[in-house]
């Protein structure tokens, strides 16, 4: 999950970095800014809305 070595072979997918903001903001209860090709208000409003992160890193492009 971490994507730090070259065998781990990253996937930069949309939303990708969401679901380690979603478990570490849940179970260890630590506010998170959730990053990861998130690129609209609708994807930000989704992610607070579900409660998977306090803050949202939109990437505009």
């Amino acid at each position: 999950m971490g994507q730090t070595v070259w065998e781990g072979r990253p996937d930069y997918r949309r939303l990708f970095g969401i679901p380690a903001s979603d478990r570490i903001r849940n179970e260890a209860g630590i506010a998170t800014l959730a990053s990861g090709n998130i690129t609209t208000a609708d994807d930000v409003n989704t992610i607070l809305a579900a409660g998977r992160a306090d803050l949202c890193h939109l990437e505009l492009t």
